[in-house]
């Protein structure tokens, strides 16, 4: 029952506080998309060079076995996880290891995924308590991706033409 968060606290955390903290009973239904965007953002991290093209090939490789596993049942998802990305890291490092992530500069990295990721779910979460329909969703998720992939290329085009004006 470790948190995201667990490491600052010396005891157990009570059980009622994991309940009320815990998301995975609803956030499970966004598996596909969590482990969707964790291969577009390997992709991007390979792309800017932070991640080598091994590492890249190496958690994509991981992603989509976790993603296979789970759709055809031969792999179930942990509910005693906080959340459903805890629980894909979680089997992610299960499967290819901690080398990866001991990376400082992928540590560094992991403060804007966790943002990017939050305000994913957030979003992702929105439109389903709206009841919009799955085809949207998809489409959504679709956009929020393109969205993330061209957030890049346009800071680094920026920069060369010489920023502000």
């Amino acid at each position: 029952m470790a948190q995201l968060w667990g490491g600052r606290f010396t005891k157990q955390t009570d059980q009622l506080v994991f309940d009320f903290n815990a998301s995975i009973t609803f956030d499970k239904r966004l598996f596909h998309e969590d482990v969707t965007g964790s291969i577009v953002h390997a992709t991007m991290l390979a792309k800017q060079g932070i991640l080598t093209e091994e590492e890249r090939k190496s958690i994509i490789e991981g992603l989509t076995g976790i993603l296979e596993d789970v759709d055809a049942g031969k792999l179930t998802i942990d509910e005693t996880q906080e959340d459903i990305h805890s629980f894909v890291e979680a089997t992610l490092i299960d499967r290819i290891g901690l080398t990866f992530f001991s990376n400082h500069s992928v540590t560094i990295q992991a403060v804007g995924v966790v943002l990017g990721s939050l305000l994913y779910r957030i979003i992702i979460q929105i439109a389903y308590k709206i009841d919009m329909p799955s085809y949207a969703v998809k489409l959504l998720s679709a956009v929020i991706v393109v969205i993330a992939l061209v957030i890049p290329w346009l800071q680094k085009t920026y920069k060369k033409k010489g920023g502000r004006r």
